[in-house]
């Protein structure tokens, strides 16, 4: 499975995001078992952020919308 663009997601629905961000999260808790480089912890770890804020202000706007 490979994660899709970080900017190509604006508009995918919220379940679609909490998927992904799932994903990641075990990839980034799995990264961090293995003692894999700091870089990559690192690039995990700031994609995964992203992710989740975009997961509030997807959440944020349909709130709005409601």
């Amino acid at each position: 499975m490979t994660l899709p663009n970080i900017f190509l997601m604006v508009g995918v629905d919220i379940m679609t995001l909490k998927e992904q961000i799932a994903y990641l999260r075990d990839k980034l808790n799995k990264s961090i078992n293995e003692d894999q480089n700091y870089e990559i912890i690192y690039e995990l770890s700031v994609k995964l952020d992203k992710l989740i804020a975009l997961f509030y202000l997807n959440k944020e706007e349909s709130l709005k919308n409601n």
